[in-house]
């Protein structure tokens, strides 16, 4: 019997593959992953999974959260019987014999922290492109300083107390030292702890924050809301800043305030963000300019489009257009060209395109409408073409096939 795996969410979702050799790995990179998941959110190599006749064992490569049906795995190895759903990221799977009867499989809810107010905002939200983390350095990390010590009895006689080393601030409190501030990584505050440790005879107390794990716990927070793909960067203050491309609603104040009281020692988030709206506004003054007449960009669902018929030439410029708009602004919401797309709101059915010396719809009741008419809910007819018609509403160019 062979098994299969079934994608049940992401970019992916739908798709399925034989799993024919023993060993695979699932991840985004093409080189280094067997089953490839493009999604934002997914390591290079995510999980390993082994298969024979009687087993299924998978074990997750990164020390990200995963889940098996909603339950939060605590160990990154565990075993899977047939059909059970597998979520790391934004991707879902399962797996079973090819062979077999496939039982009605629906996506679990996951056991996790939501913020209560923005529950119904970013439920459905999906945002394609690639995780990409970094830190600020500092010249008072334990790397660029200088290793040597005084006893710590000594830095706590008179002025001494709360000087700074490593980066930390050493003081005496009930008769105990006590050890504060922000530090790199794991390494750095293992090392510094020693020290500080070899040179005190008093019990530490130690409330020293790593930045590397407050970072993962923003994107982690992130991550639980959908929100994939953003640069997240702390200093040695506890200051964070995140950069990316959000939705237009997102409620920065409240969620920033939210994240700084379900995180400890973080004493600030700042969204330093760009709008969907600014980014469409950029890519539309750029189309303006190269003067790619019924070519626009717009919000659709969760999605940034830039929609209308183009030549060969001009769908070139619209894809270096887009490259650009994601290396400048960030790729966070899926930004992608599409012909066609299906209009929001009310418009009546149309019967018939004459693109005649004077181009003109008709309606199904036999009405006839030219260039720059407003139809059904709002809708400007911007252009009339055999291949089909550019409808302007909102600010938004719309194209609706001959065929659609």
């Amino acid at each position: 019997m062979t098994w299969t795996l079934k994608v049940l969410s992401g970019k992916h979702s739908g798709a399925e593959m034989l799993l024919d050799k023993k060993h695979i790995v699932l991840g985004s990179c093409h080189e280094r992953a067997d089953c490839v998941l493009t999604d934002i959110g997914l390591a290079d190599t995510a999980m390993q999974i082994t298969v024979n006749d009687k087993i299924i064992a998978i074990k997750e490569l990164n020390d990200a959260k995963w889940y098996i049906n909603g339950k939060i795995q605590r160990s990154a190895l565990s075993s899977l019987s047939p059909y059970n759903v597998v979520q790391i990221g934004p991707v879902a799977f399962t797996l079973g014999k090819v062979e077999a009867t496939w039982p009605t499989i629906n996506l679990p809810q996951q056991k996790r922290f939501r913020f209560p107010w923005v529950g119904m905002l970013f439920s459905g939200l999906l945002c394609i492109g690639s995780l990409n983390a970094s830190f600020y350095s500092s010249n008072n990390s334990l790397k660029n300083s200088d290793t040597s010590m005084a006893p710590t009895k000594e830095l706590l006689s008179g002025s001494s107390i709360n000087n700074k080393h490593f980066g930390l601030t050493v003081s005496e409190q009930d008769g105990r030292t006590l050890v504060t501030g922000y530090i790199q990584d794991r390494s750095t505050s293992n090392t510094a702890r020693r020290k500080i440790e070899a040179n005190s005879e008093l019990p530490l107390i130690w409330k020293v924050h790593r930045v590397d794990k407050l970072t993962t716990s923003i994107q982690t927070l992130l991550n639980e809301h959908n929100l994939y793909g953003y640069d997240v960067r702390v200093d040695l203050n506890g200051k964070a800043i995140v950069k990316g491309v959000v939705l237009d609603q997102l409620p920065i104040s409240k969620f920033s305030t939210s994240i700084v009281r379900e995180i400890p020692g973080l004493s600030e988030v700042t969204f330093n963000t760009t709008k969907a709206s600014e980014v469409i506004a950029w890519l539309n003054h750029n189309i303006e300019k190269i003067g790619m007449n019924g070519i626009g960009a717009s919000s659709y669902r969760e999605y940034i489009l830039v929609s209308g018929k183009a030549t060969t030439l001009q769908k070139t410029q619209i894809h270096q257009l887009i490259d650009s708009a994601n290396s400048k602004f960030g790729s966070q919401i899926p930004l992608q060209y599409q012909p066609f797309i299906d209009p929001e709101g009310m418009l009546p059915p149309i019967r018939a395109i004459s693109t005649s010396l004077t181009p003109y719809i008709e309606l199904s009741g036999g009405q006839k409408y030219l260039k720059n008419s407003v139809i059904g809910d709002g809708f400007t007819i911007k252009e009339i073409t055999e291949d089909g018609i550019a409808l302007l509403k909102d600010k938004q160019i719309i194209w609706i096939g001959a065929n659609g």
